[in-house]
């Protein structure tokens, strides 16, 4: 469970930078505010959710139905790994759609749409404000327990963040 969880938090990571990297201008466009984000529960219309794979990206289909960001675009991501996660979360639902709950679903939407149309200078400037008071920044020097459950589990995230 522990390795899904790493695979599925590494493909969270790499779509979230793929906000930060050059190529994110494809990200960004400019879409009507008129059409609104609901929040409503919506009766289950599919019996599956699975994943296809498309120009190198994978798709999640809701029986024969691409699924769609709520802004309207088709939901693609570049990690299958991800997709599996997403279509695990549209799978679990019962017999209403709680997109409220899908966590993964609506970062995608978030990172797909980008409704706030933000540049990357935005999203620099926004994870800097925080990195002044981030724990991975802060490093306790007691128990000895803790210092090596931090060098274990956020050293790999510094050095990441690092070599960029």
């Amino acid at each position: 469970m522990a390795a899904v969880k790493n695979v599925v938090a590494g493909a969270v990571l790499r779509q979230v930078r793929s906000l930060f990297s050059a190529s994110a201008s494809s990200h960004f466009t400019t879409v009507p505010i008129a059409r609104k984000i609901h929040t409503r529960e919506v009766k289950k219309f599919y019996k599956n959710a699975r994943i296809a794979q498309s120009n190198g990206l994978f798709e999640i289909n809701l029986d024969k139905r691409k699924l769609r960001t709520p802004l309207g675009n088709l939901f693609q991501v570049d990690n299958e790994s991800l997709a599996l996660a997403v279509a695990t979360e549209w799978n679990a639902q019962e017999d209403t759609i709680k997109q409220h709950n899908m966590y993964l679903t609506t970062l995608c939407n978030t990172v797909i749409d980008n409704p706030m149309q933000r540049t990357k200078e935005d999203l620099t400037k926004a994870v800097l404000h925080f990195l002044e008071t981030d724990t991975l920044c802060y490093r306790m020097l007691d128990p000895p327990d803790l210092i090596t459950f931090q060098q274990t589990h956020w050293d790999p995230l510094v050095d990441w963040f690092r070599s960029r």
